[in-house]
C-alpha cells in the first residue's frame, strides 16, 4: 500500500486473494474522522477482541445481560485511556438532568456496580414498576442516609440527585430499584 497506493492494493486483493479473503464490493464513504471509521470497520468486520458491548436500553421486566433488560446492538472500541474489563458496556443517555457532566444524547461507558459504598457515585439505576421505557432507567448521583436497627444497619433515605439544578432530586426505597451500572465516562463521538 505504501509503494503502490491503496487503490493498487485493493485491486491486488480482489484479483489474487479472493480464495483466501472475503473482499466485498467497494463502497464510497465519507467520515469526519477517517481513522475512527477505519478502526470501527476493522472491529466490526475483523476483530472484536477487547471491544465493549454497545447496549440499547429498552423496557423489560428483566435485568441486564443476555436474558433481558438491555439488547446488545453492537460493539465499540474503548478509548485509549480505558482498559476494557469484563461486564463493561456502553449505552446512550438521553435527557438534561446530568448536564454538564453528561450531555443529552451522550454515549456513556458503564462498569458493573462494585461492592462497597455507592455514596456520591453516578449510577445507572433500573426503577422497578415503571412501564414507561424512558423512565425505567436513569443516571443520577446516589446518596443515602443509614440508620442502625436491631438487625444491623438499614437505609433511612436513598436520594437520586441530578447535577443540573433545573431538575429535582427524588427518593427511592431499596426495593424500588437496582443498580445496573456505575458511570465511567462519556465516550467521544467516533465519527
Amino acid at each position: 500500500a505504501k509503494e503502490q497506493g491503496g487503490g493498487a492494493l485493493l485491486r491486488f486483493m480482489e484479483d489474487s486473494l479472493s480464495n483466501l479473503v472475503t473482499v466485498t464490493d467497494r463502497e464510497k464513504t465519507m467520515a469526519a474522522d477517517p481513522e475512527a471509521r477505519l478502526r470501527r470497520l476493522y472491529r466490526e468486520n475483523v476483530n472484536s477482541v477487547g471491544s465493549i458491548q454497545l447496549r440499547e436500553l429498552r423496557a423489560a421486566a428483566g435485568g441486564l445481560g443476555d436474558e433481558g433488560g438491555f439488547e446488545v446492538i453492537g460493539a465499540i472500541e474503548p478509548p485509549a485511556h480505558v482498559r476494557a474489563t469484563p461486564g463493561m458496556f456502553a449505552a446512550r443517555v438521553y435527557g438534561r438532568s446530568m448536564e454538564p457532566s453528561i450531555p443529552d444524547g451522550s454515549l456513556c461507558l458503564f462498569r458493573p456496580p462494585a461492592a462497597g459504598s455507592r455514596a456520591g457515585k453516578k449510577l445507572l439505576v433500573e426503577k422497578f414498576g415503571t412501564s414507561d421505557a424512558t423512565a425505567q432507567y436513569t443516571v443520577k448521583v446516589y446518596q443515602s442516609e443509614k440508620r442502625e436497627s436491631e438487625d444491623g444497619w438499614e437505609h433511612a433515605k436513598i436520594r437520586m440527585i441530578p447535577l443540573n439544578p433545573e431538575f429535582e432530586a427524588w427518593e427511592l426505597s431499596p426495593d424500588e430499584f437496582r443498580v445496573a451500572g456505575e458511570f465511567v465516562a462519556v465516550l467521544p463521538p467516533e465519527e
